[in-house]
């Protein structure tokens, strides 16, 4: 007597289906977390020392100079009220911010 076939069986490859379907869930779920590793550590990061944030905008503006993004003028002002916010020396308005 020979086995007759099963009516509802499951082909091979169904499961094959299912098994990358799973693996692109877990790949999305790492990515993910992965993600939120990297937004925590930004956000939880210790500030850098005033000074050195100041310097950093320093470079920053030279370089934007260079590249004729912004003249010299432009730059000067904007470093300037970066360090006066960064550092808080000479709070108030001076009249700056209304020409940039």
């Amino acid at each position: 007597m020979a086995a007759e076939p099963k009516k509802y069986a499951v082909p091979a490859s169904a499961g094959k289906q299912g098994s990358r379907t799973a693996s692109v869930i877990k790949g999305a779920s790492a990515a993910l977390a992965s993600a939120a590793v990297v937004a925590a550590s930004v956000a939880f990061a210790p500030q850098a020392a005033p000074q050195a944030r100041v310097n950093g905008i320093h470079e920053d503006l030279q370089r934007a100079v260079q590249l004729k993004q912004l003249t010299p003028e432009q730059a000067a002002r904007f470093e300037e009220r970066m360090s006066r916010t960064i550092l808080g020396s000479g709070e108030g308005s001076s009249g700056d911010e209304d020409q940039a």
